[in-house]
C-alpha cells in the first residue's frame, strides 16, 4: 500500500477542517442500534484501484475515521485525528472489539496528530461494520459512534467488496 500517499492526502483532508467532533449518539430504541446524526454520514470515493470510506460533515473536508485499500488487496488502512501521546486506534461494532497499534504523525497546523495503521479487510471488527453499517471508535471511556443514513449502507459493502 502506498502509506505515505494515503497519509498526505488524509492530512491534506485534516487540514482543510477544522475541530470537528463527532458526537456520540444513542442507540434507537426501536432496533438497538446506534442511530445515524444529521448531517455526518460515511462517503465512499473510488479512483481507479483505490477505494476510501470517510466518516464526517457532508459539508466539509472534516474526517473523524477513515479506511482506504487498493482492489483487491485484502488489506485496509485505517486512519484519524488524534490527540498528542495517543498511539491506538481502538474500534468496535456489534460486540466485536479491536484495538490496533499506530503511527502517529504531527498535524503541524493544530494541535493533534494523525494516526495511521493497517490490518486485514477481514478482520471481524471491520466484518461486523460492513454487516451493520455502524463502527465506534473508543477514547478512554468516550465512545464516538458513526453511523451510516440507510441511502449510504451499501457504499460500507462496496468498500470491503473492493478491497477483497
Amino acid at each position: 500500500m502506498r502509506r505515505i500517499a494515503y497519509t498526505v492526502a488524509a492530512l491534506g483532508v485534516l487540514t482543510l477542517g477544522a475541530c470537528a467532533t463527532a458526537p456520540v449518539t444513542t442507540d434507537s430504541p426501536s432496533s438497538g442500534a446506534p442511530a445515524p446524526v444529521s448531517g455526518l454520514d460515511w462517503r465512499l470515493t473510488q479512483d481507479g484501484g483505490e477505494a476510501k470510506l470517510a466518516f464526517g460533515s457532508e459539508a466539509s473536508d472534516d474526517l473523524e475515521l477513515a479506511f482506504e485499500c487498493a482492489a483487491g488487496a485484502s488489506r485496509v488502512a485505517i486512519m484519524a485525528p488524534g490527540i498528542a501521546g495517543e498511539r491506538e486506534l481502538h474500534l468496535e461494532s456489534g460486540g466485536d472489539t479491536e484495538r490496533y497499534r499506530a503511527e502517529a504523525e504531527p498535524l503541524g497546523v493544530r494541535d493533534g496528530v494523525f494516526l495511521t495503521t493497517e490490518t486485514g479487510a477481514k478482520e471481524p471488527v471491520l466484518q461486523r461494520f460492513r454487516t451493520l453499517g455502524w463502527i465506534a471508535r473508543w477514547r478512554g471511556q468516550t465512545r464516538e459512534v458513526y453511523t451510516a443514513h440507510p441511502a449510504t449502507t451499501p457504499d460500507i459493502d462496496r468498500f470491503f467488496a473492493t478491497c477483497g
